[in-house]
């Protein structure tokens, strides 16, 4: 990733019981102002705006 802030998270779903265990994990060890932004990096990947996009589009192709 370059050092542009992240600008999303791509999560692929549906998500497994072991990505289920650290979102709530993560949520639960949080503060409570990022506890679902920390919750959703733990199963995700952090993406720019243009990592964002291709990764929509490369999402698609797979069906």
């Amino acid at each position: 990733m370059t050092d542009q802030k992240p600008a999303g998270v791509f999560v692929r779903l549906p998500l497994s019981d072991e990505q289920r265990e650290m979102m709530v994990d993560a949520a639960a060890l949080g503060q409570p102002d990022d506890s679902h932004d920390k919750a959703l990096i733990a199963i995700g990947t952090p993406v720019t705006d243009g990592e964002l996009r291709d990764a929509i589009d490369a999402a698609r192709e797979v069906g």
